[in-house]
């Protein structure tokens, strides 16, 4: 325990990761160790969700880092190398603290196929590997960081036989979306909050 605080210690002064990021991250940790968890292919897996079990969870993780080891070993020696745990969670969307977690959607994660758990992975690996190379996220680099991750996520998808050039392509056109901008965040957040708010009553009625 000591030693993994002292290295968390040593990224949060490494990083260039923005403070919002940085708390986040020691939030999921902090999180992610008190939670019951359990460890797929050595990455720590806690879920704070109903929507999908623990067991749901980690089978569908193991389905897919089995794959990535299979079919493309570099990617996923990538994903072991920058992913350290993975928490499932109540929100709608997936993402990386810039501090060795990941956020998954439990919502989003029950209705996945295969091909989406593997590339979600890849994705969020990505951006774990650029901050622990100090390059912070921030408004003025997210559509390159997007690009970058967006690029590892096609190519692996491509190295285990899922898409085709076509296809590829399909996939790419999805940056018009522009999930990154600060619109869209904002909108993630009061999604969030909507989401949250409704879990707390649920729970005060129940």
């Amino acid at each position: 325990m000591a030693m993994a605080t002292r290295q968390m210690t040593r990224q949060l002064c490494s990083s260039g990761a923005t403070v919002s990021m940085k708390l986040r991250g020691l939030l999921n940790a902090a999180v992610a160790l008190i939670a019951p968890s359990s460890r797929v292919h050595g990455i720590r897996v806690a879920s704070l969700n109903s929507t999908l079990s623990k067991t749901e969870a980690i089978a569908k993780l193991a389905a897919a880092l089995n794959t990535l080891a299979a079919l493309d070993p570099r990617r996923y020696r990538g994903v072991r190398a920058h992913v350290c745990r993975v928490l499932v969670w109540p929100g709608h969307y997936d993402a990386s603290d810039g501090l060795g977690g990941v956020l998954l959607s439990a919502e989003r994660l029950r209705d996945a196929e295969l091909v989406d758990v593997v590339g979600v992975l890849v994705h969020e690996a990505t951006h774990l590997r650029i901050a622990s190379l100090g390059v912070p996220y921030r408004r003025e680099r997210r559509e390159r960081i997007e690009r970058l991750c967006l690029e590892e996520q096609v190519r692996s998808l491509i190295q285990c036989g899922w898409l085709d050039s076509e296809m590829a392509e399909r996939v790419r056109a999805t940056l018009r979306e522009e999930w990154w901008s600060a619109e869209a965040r904002t909108r993630d957040r009061s999604e969030l909050r909507r989401r949250l708010l409704a879990q707390f009553f649920a729970k005060e009625r129940g």
